[in-house]
C-alpha cells in the first residue's frame, strides 16, 4: 500500500519510533469496535480485559505497518504503554496526536 497519500505520525515506542498511518476503512470497522469496548469512566479501574482491548487495538493498527509485530501480542505488551496506545489510536483515526 502506498503511503504517499496518507500522512503518518511518528510515535516513540519502547523499542523504536514507528510511523503510524490512518487505517483503511476495513480496519476502521474493527478498530471502532475495540475502542467502543474500551470506553470506561475515570472511576473504572484498568483491568486485564482493558489491557487486552488495548493490545487488540494495537494489533489492528500494526497489521499493515508491521505484520510481524501485529502477530506478536506479547511483544506489543512489552513495547506499548497507555500513552502510546492513545497516540497510536488518534493517528490511526487520522488525527495528529501531537497537536
Amino acid at each position: 500500500m502506498s503511503n504517499d497519500i496518507r500522512q503518518g505520525v511518528d510515535i516513540d515506542f519502547e523499542d523504536e519510533t514507528r510511523t503510524i498511518y490512518p487505517v483503511s476503512l476495513r480496519q476502521l470497522r474493527s478498530l471502532t469496535k475495540v475502542i467502543e469496548a474500551l470506553n470506561f469512566t475515570e472511576s473504572d479501574s484498568v483491568n486485564d480485559d482493558a489491557v487486552d482491548k488495548m493490545v487488540d487495538a494495537m494489533v489492528i493498527i500494526f497489521e499493515k505497518i508491521d505484520p510481524e509485530l501485529s502477530a506478536d501480542r506479547d511483544r506489543i505488551e512489552d513495547i506499548v504503554d497507555v500513552r502510546t496506545v492513545n497516540k497510536a489510536i488518534e493517528a490511526a483515526m487520522g488525527a495528529d496526536p501531537n497537536v
